[in-house]
């Protein structure tokens, strides 16, 4: 597993946080160097962090008026990711001020946690699903 993916996991299962940032028109995103759409284009990479730390590091530039916001690990799972991939976007983890962060699949970001989760047999409460075991078999069973 990838550094900057297994700080992300482990941190935000500690805490059973995630942080965003927002201003008036949504949540920060960035144009994926990765992954490109049809056209050619990057495709926007929604950003998240594991701590507050590291979220207001990122409060520069075109992010500077943003504000930090907090969720649950179960909203972010459920709510968050969950439509990211509805929506065939990327996301983006602990991006720094240099906008250099992990670019991932969303339901690749889900099967990692539920991984962490189950080896330290820690359960969440979902609203959608039932157990972490629920969650980690329908996501295994649309990526195939």
């Amino acid at each position: 597993m990838n550094d900057i993916l297994t700080h992300f996991v482990n941190e935000i299962i500690k805490t059973e946080t995630v942080f965003c940032l927002e201003d008036k028109n949504g949540i920060a995103f960035s144009e994926s160097v990765l992954f490109q759409d049809d056209n050619g284009q990057g495709v926007p990479v929604i950003c998240f962090w594991s701590t507050r730390e590291l979220a207001k590091e990122s409060c520069v530039d075109a992010w500077a008026s943003y504000t930090i916001n907090e969720m649950c690990l179960t909203t972010f799972i459920e709510d968050w990711l969950v439509q990211i991939y509805n929506d065939s976007l990327i996301v983006g983890l602990n991006f720094n001020q240099e906008m250099l962060g992990l670019e991932c699949d969303p339901l690749d970001l889900i099967l990692e946690i539920t991984k962490v989760l189950k080896l330290e047999k820690r359960d969440l409460e979902f609203e959608h699903f039932k157990n972490i075991a629920d969650v980690e078999k329908q996501i295994s069973a649309l990526i195939g």
